[in-house]
């Protein structure tokens, strides 16, 4: 089989593969011997301080004036779903906002179930 690269093209090409393995050893090395940084540390594993007390939920205290702004809300509401001239407004906040009477809903028991006292 005969040698189809000149002498010349082996001349030009020989530079060019040394610098190419040349940049290949370099990038070996310098990830096989990295500079003094560190990847990663090794911590002590720390438990969080809730463990082994009980974990009383907090429940969320409703105000007078809230209650009473809900239920005002809710008249509102109720007005509206009435009349013929105002269903499309309450068909249009309730599509607008899903979910909207459940939460109503779930606040007012919310408030009828707190304890009076922290009113």
């Amino acid at each position: 089989m005969k040698n189809k690269i000149s002498k010349r093209g082996l001349a030009l090409l020989l530079p060019i593969l040394l610098a190419a393995s040349g940049y290949c050893l370099q990038l070996i090395f310098k990830g096989a011997c990295p500079d003094n940084v560190k990847s990663y540390t090794l911590t002590q594993i720390r438990l969080p301080a809730s463990i082994g007390r009980a974990v009383v939920p907090v429940r969320p205290q409703i105000s007078e004036q809230e209650y009473t702004r809900l239920v005002s809300y809710l008249d509102f509401l109720d007005s509206l779903k009435g009349s013929e001239h105002t269903k499309p407004s309450y068909d249009s906040i309730v599509k607008a906002n899903p979910g909207l009477l459940d939460s109503l809903m779930l606040t007012h028991r919310m408030y009828l179930l707190q304890p009076q006292g922290n009113q």
